[in-house]
């Protein structure tokens, strides 16, 4: 593959985990990407806004680790659904690999919806799945 791999990550709340950090450095390894980072925002019938600003505190984290791993790195906060979210921003002329991070499976709501293979039949192509963790919040 020559030029840069374009590649679309979704996650939220493993965004910004070790496991997917250390994932896109090795990938970055086999040859240079740019990370496209979607991170579906969880409506909270409460506080509807609560769900976008908890994704972009992990997308702000996420992308700021990537940059400082030498990976040039954008966040997007996307549809609640997951899926959805994926379906809205997919261009085959956009990416050309899709990286699906999610929790442990006993924790992951999206591995209970089958995330990574519904997306995978969506764009006809393979997903690679990273199971995370969800890091600490940092003390403000």
């Amino acid at each position: 593959m020559s030029g840069t791999a374009r590649v679309l990550v979704v996650a939220n709340r493993t965004a910004d985990s070790e496991e997917l950090l250390a994932a896109l450095i090795e990938r970055q390894r086999q040859g240079s990407i740019s990370v496209t980072l979607v991170a579906p925002a969880r409506w909270e019938p409460t506080e509807p806004h609560d769900g976008e600003q908890a994704a972009l505190r992990h997308l702000r984290a996420a992308t700021d680790r990537l940059r400082e791993a030498g990976i040039e790195a954008e966040g997007v906060v996307g549809n609640a659904d997951p899926f959805t979210a994926v379906e809205q921003i997919w261009n085959p002329e956009r990416f050309d690999e899709v990286i699906v991070a999610t929790l442990p499976e006993h924790l992951s709501r999206w591995l209970r919806l089958d995330l990574p293979k519904r997306v995978e039949r969506l764009i006809g192509r393979h997903v690679h799945h990273v199971v995370g963790h969800e890091r600490a919040a940092a003390p403000e």
